[in-house]
């Protein structure tokens, strides 16, 4: 059961700079409060929620923070659009837990030969960079991104050493995956992160990456799996 809710929806598209079509979704909704009913024994419900999704087919999203958009949502009623196109692509919604609210994801990307990609080429390093901010510092926090394949758990990579402090403000971490590491097909990608007090975040299949069909020279690299991920990665302030 919805109360006091209203949203409102773009979809657009448009060319890039190399001429190629671009598709962009932006999605702002609130509701004063969502109530599950009609379970005996069973209560869900959350108050003043708000969800905020900005997306695009490739390259960067939409920017709303300086000129905002105002949508009709029926008659005699709108909403203004006013995201901000620097806080990436990543939805607020997926993320759960106490950290949620302190900390804001702003993009994650894939980056080969120093371009930013949208498929992955095996044969080649790729760096996963996920950038974000944060509120207030912490003497220590964890943040970590999460590695699926087919459901399973392939491994957990970690930006910094157990104990790092991270300083109020924005923040980019970056992962590097050696080449021949991944295997062909579709990956998952979540977020988390924990702080020394025990408050946590947690961001599940917040991303998708694809690895494509590239066996190179070494046709045995078909029984290669990626469990225990090699990685190395940093933390920049």
């Amino acid at each position: 059961k919805l109360k006091d809710a209203d949203f409102a929806l773009l979809l657009s598209s448009g060319e890039d700079s190399t001429g190629a079509q671009v598709e962009f979704t932006t999605l702002f909704a609130q509701a004063g409060s969502v109530e599950f009913v009609g379970v005996e024994s069973l209560t869900l419900a959350a108050n003043n929620l708000e969800v905020e999704i900005n997306r695009a087919s490739s390259g960067e999203v939409l920017d709303f923070s300086e000129t905002s958009l105002t949508l009709a949502t029926g008659p005699g009623e709108s909403l203004d659009i006013t995201t901000d196109g620097a806080l990436g692509s990543l939805a607020s919604n997926h993320f759960q837990g106490s950290l949620s609210d302190r900390m804001q994801w702003a993009e994650l990307v894939y980056r080969q030969g120093g371009s930013i990609v949208t498929v992955v080429d095996p044969q080649q390093q790729v760096e996963i960079e996920l950038r974000g901010s944060v509120a207030r510092s912490f003497q220590a926090l964890e943040l970590s991104i999460a590695v699926y394949r087919d459901g399973f758990h392939l491994a957990s990579c970690h930006d910094a050493p157990s104990g790092t402090a991270m300083r109020e403000g924005s923040f980019a971490s970056r992962f590097h995956i050696p080449a021949g590491t991944l295997k062909p097909g579709r990956y998952t990608i979540g977020i988390g992160a924990i702080a020394a007090s025990g408050d946590w975040t947690w961001g599940p299949d917040v991303a998708v990456l694809d690895v494509t069909e590239n066996w190179g020279d070494d046709s045995a690299a078909r029984d290669k799996g990626a469990v225990n991920l090699k990685y190395s990665a940093e933390r920049i302030q």
